[in-house]
This record gives structure tokens, C-alpha cells and sequence, in this order.
């Protein structure tokens, strides 16, 4: 089984399987944004479980503040010139924001990972002003290649 997993993820990884399911979920979030800021001022953006940083980084281009959370600091949190990007060590299922203070919200591939996933979303409903906006991605087990194990075509397989 192993010996199988390993070629399906060289497999994947030579065809950028990977490489474009992230260029796909990239393309989605910045056309919301594009969206959103047209029609309105993005004030506050908050990303949670935002790891590196790097998606946070992209998202302060759009908006005033743009802040990064995730449960412990990243080596890639080094703020720079970016006078408008703050990072926060802190769980995502009770933020250190007042409320009703963030205009935007991500979470990419979060939740599942959170037990308590539900207090995640009523903390974010908290600090998300009315029009704000809250986007979620969970993975997709009918995908080619499930993101998290890498594992070929896991939608396929029986459910026990």
C-alpha cells in the first residue's frame, strides 16, 4: 500500500497535480477579493491557520490590515516593509479580536483539522462585521489527488 501511495504522489508531483490544485483555489480566493473590493473597502482581512504567511502576505495588498493566525509562530511571520500585515499566535476558537471589527475572512483546509471546528466559525461570526465576508475551503475527496494525504483518488475508495 505504501509502495502505491508513493508513486501516486511522484506521479502527481511530476504532473503538478498539486501546482494547479493550489493555483485553482488562488484564483478563486483573489477574484473574491478582486469582487469584494471593487464594490467596497476591505478594512480588516483575517486569515486563519495561515501557517507561513504567505497567503496573508497576498491579501494585505487588498485591504488595510491584513492579519495571519495560526496556533504557533512561523519562521515566515518576519513583517518587513509591510506596515499593514500583523501576525497573531493564538487559536482560532477564541480569537483576540473585538467584535464585529474584520471586513474579510479565510480559512483554506482549516477546519478539518480543528476539533471544536464549530466554535472556529462562531468566534469568525463574531468578529465579522455584518457585510463582511467568510470564505472556507475544505477538501475535496473527489478530487484526483486529496491535498492533505496526497493520496490518488481517496474518493473513490469504500467507505467502511
Amino acid at each position: 500500500m505504501r509502495a502505491i501511495y508513493n508513486v501516486g504522489v511522484k506521479l502527481a508531483t511530476r504532473l503538478k497535480l498539486y501546482e494547479r490544485r493550489q493555483r485553482e483555489y488562488l484564483r478563486i480566493v483573489f477574484k473574491m477579493l478582486s469582487i469584494l473590493t471593487t464594490h467596497r473597502k476591505i478594512q480588516v482581512a483575517l486569515e486563519l491557520g495561515c501557517g507561513s504567511g504567505w497567503l496573508t502576505r497576498r491579501i494585505a495588498k487588498f485591504c488595510g490590515l491584513a492579519m495571519g493566525i495560526d496556533i504557533k509562530s512561523q519562521s515566515g511571520w518576519a513583517r518587513g516593509k509591510d506596515l499593514n500585515l500583523e501576525f497573531i499566535v493564538a487559536d482560532a476558537r477564541a480569537l483576540p479580536l473585538r467584535t464585529d471589527t474584520v471586513d474579510f475572512v479565510i480559512a483554506i483546509s482549516l477546519l478539518e483539522h480543528v476539533s471544536g471546528w464549530d466554535r472556529v466559525v462562531s468566534e469568525t461570526w463574531r468578529v465579522l462585521r455584518r457585510s463582511g465576508l467568510f470564505v472556507i475551503q475544505l477538501p475535496n475527496l473527489m478530487y484526483l489527488i486529496e491535498p492533505h494525504t496526497k493520496f490518488p483518488l481517496l474518493g473513490l475508495l469504500q467507505k467502511s
